[in-house]
């Protein structure tokens, strides 16, 4: 904020409607229909950029993260989550029209040629990490040897689950942060950088 007491403004942003309209629903108005190339900001507006499982549905990624750069004030951060490892992009990466899964080193490069300098890069969903890769890798296994095809419509995320289980597996995802505050993890089933703008 330029001033003491300024009221911060989160403004979605997406190229789905429907998307906008479940943002109003959950409190968040004024939501923008635009795409990741041309954001329909002036320069060096914002102080925080986030994308939360964003960048991995474009296909010129540099470009989009150059045009956050952009709209980014001089010492303003951009967060960003995205999916892990490549070896692991599955059916649930084509359904969700994912373009690429990422290492660290790869969206840390990725934000650099958008001229922004990483300043935390860490795995995260990290506990559940050990009953995802197996899972994974054995569906894939079992599509490559057998010819299965999965529905091309639906994910594993496409199965309800009683409302204990996420709350179990959301306490699960939290117990993370204790660490996450202090260091970055080394391996997980996602990734999460947050970097600067020069200036």
């Amino acid at each position: 904020p330029d001033s003491v007491g300024e009221l911060r403004q989160e403004i979605p942003a997406d190229l789905d409607r429907e998307s906008l309209a479940v943002c109003r629903e959950r409190g968040f108005p004024g939501g923008v229909v635009c795409d990741g190339y041309a954001l329909p900001y002036r320069g060096a507006s914002f102080d925080l950029v986030a994308l939360f499982d964003a960048i991995e549905h474009i296909e010129d990624d540099a470009r989009a993260l150059g045009e956050v750069a952009r709209v980014l004030r001089p010492g303003g951060r951009v967060v960003v989550s995205v999916p892990a490892y490549p070896f692991l992009f599955a059916n649930n990466d084509r359904v969700a029209r994912h373009c690429r899964r990422y290492t660290r080193a790869t969206l840390a490069a990725v934000l650099a040629r958008a001229g922004l300098v990483v300043e935390r890069n860490t795995h995260t969903n990290v506990l559940l990490f050990p009953l995802i890769l197996p899972t994974v890798l054995a569906l894939k296994a079992l599509e490559t040897l057998l010819g299965i095809r999965p529905d091309p419509e639906r994910t594993n995320l496409t199965v309800p689950l009683p409302a204990i289980l996420h709350g179990l597996l959301a306490r699960v995802f939290a117990a993370e942060l204790a660490v996450s505050r202090r260091r970055d993890w080394p391996a997980g089933h996602s990734i999460l950088a947050i970097a600067r703008k020069p200036g």
